[in-house]
């Protein structure tokens, strides 16, 4: 009896160990299984030679889908995926703004492709404070290159009967001393050359209206 007894617990504690030794590994708290081939290695190399020239929203888009469906496919374990993800960001956002001071160095430059760029960042979370400051240079240089250059001439596109002392000295002297304007901006070949331009013109004009007021004393 008592050795039938004992058999009957040899047999199922045999079986309980065969059973768990069969279950394959999870993560824990019955995360995802591990049952794929470890790729986190293979997908960190490919985060890691990322170029500058491969920097698009397709190129993030696919990289990301891959780590979250590797790890989804139990291919490696959770911290994995989320320091895949985490270096994903940073290297991408290094690039994207070494790319965006390359777009932003050009004269002039090519705002679509830089408000792309800013874009895409602003959507995958990136540092807010530098996709703000961007931002603002794009809008100074647009201010000084063409916003400005718009209220002077219409300044020198009025009658003289309509000339405004206090708007000329505004105008000359915001052009003269380019305030709110970015220190890397103000030796910017079109901001300088739209400012002397406009500095010319706005100078003729009041000298022409200042030979307007004389011949109009003479005449008098």
């Amino acid at each position: 009896m008592g050795g039938t007894v004992l058999a009957g617990l040899l047999l199922v504690v045999g079986m309980y160990i065969f059973d768990y030794i069969q279950k394959p590994k999870t993560e824990g708290g019955g995360g995802i299984t591990l049952t794929g081939t470890d790729n986190h290695k293979e997908l960190q190399r490919k985060i890691d030679s990322l170029t500058i020239d491969e920097i698009e929203p397709k190129v993030y888009n696919s990289l990301y889908t891959e780590i979250t469906t590797s790890f989804q496919n139990g291919n490696f374990k959770e911290i994995n995926e989320k320091n895949l993800l985490t270096s994903l960001q940073e290297k991408y956002e290094e690039l994207s703004f070494i790319k965006a001071d390359r777009i932003i160095a050009r004269d002039p430059i090519n705002e679509d492709a830089l408000n792309s760029i800013l874009s895409h960042l602003s959507s995958i979370g990136a540092n807010t404070n530098r996709i703000n400051a961007y931002k603002t240079k794009i809008q100074q240089i647009k201010y000084y290159t063409v916003t400005l250059p718009a209220k002077v001439n219409q300044f020198t596109s009025m009658s003289f009967d309509d000339f405004n002392a206090n708007n000329y000295n505004s105008l000359k002297s915001e052009l003269e001393n380019l305030p709110n304007l970015d220190n890397s901006l103000k030796n910017r070949t079109s901001i300088i050359s739209a400012r002397n331009n406009c500095l010319n013109r706005i100078k003729n004009y009041n000298s022409e209206y200042l030979d307007y007021l004389d011949a109009m004393n003479v005449s008098n």
